[in-house]
């Protein structure tokens, strides 16, 4: 059965967190590289221990974190099958975070989350409603679950793991 736009209990059509993330999409894509590099900008200044971990020439980084949240958005909450996807690929990049000593930190998910949400609403301003903002949060915190649960399922010894130079 196809998603009618509603939600049990509401008794109204209330946007899907997809709908509301591909609205996001569809207002960030003009911007979205300044975006990216406000965001790796304010990153390190809020947590200047992350910088040693990208390297020195950010530009591509950006382009890969654009590239990720346009992806993310796209399958979030977009069926079964999208969600599948989606998980599969949080897994597999959940574990790819282990490779640093020590591996990818709550916090640093939680700097992540507060510099992202900062520049999002810095960029869309007004456009961005409570109900965007709800969404942006249900996706980020099933991300960073699926990701942060990945991690744990993952044991290498210390010659697998990046160490950190901070």
């Amino acid at each position: 059965m196809e998603h009618d736009g509603t939600r049990p209990g509401y008794g109204s059509v209330v946007p899907t967190d997809h709908e509301l993330l591909t609205q996001v999409l569809e207002w960030l894509a003009p911007a979205g590289p300044q975006a990216m590099h406000l965001f790796y900008g304010r990153l390190f200044e809020a947590a200047p221990e992350l910088r040693d971990l990208f390297p020195e020439r950010i530009e591509m980084q950006e382009e890969r974190l654009l590239s990720a949240i346009v992806h993310l958005f796209t399958l979030f909450d977009a069926g079964d099958d999208a969600m599948e996807q989606l998980n599969n690929e949080l897994a597999r990049f959940g574990r790819s975070h282990t490779r640093f000593d020590p591996p990818a930190t709550l916090k640093e998910y939680a700097a992540v989350k507060t510099v992202l949400f900062g520049v999002l609403t810095e960029m869309l301003g007004d456009k961005l409603t409570p109900q965007h903002s709800a969404a942006l949060v249900r996706c980020y915190e099933y991300v960073a679950g699926r990701m942060l649960a990945a991690q744990a399922t993952v044991k290498l010894t210390d010659r697998d793991r990046r160490r950190r130079t901070v």
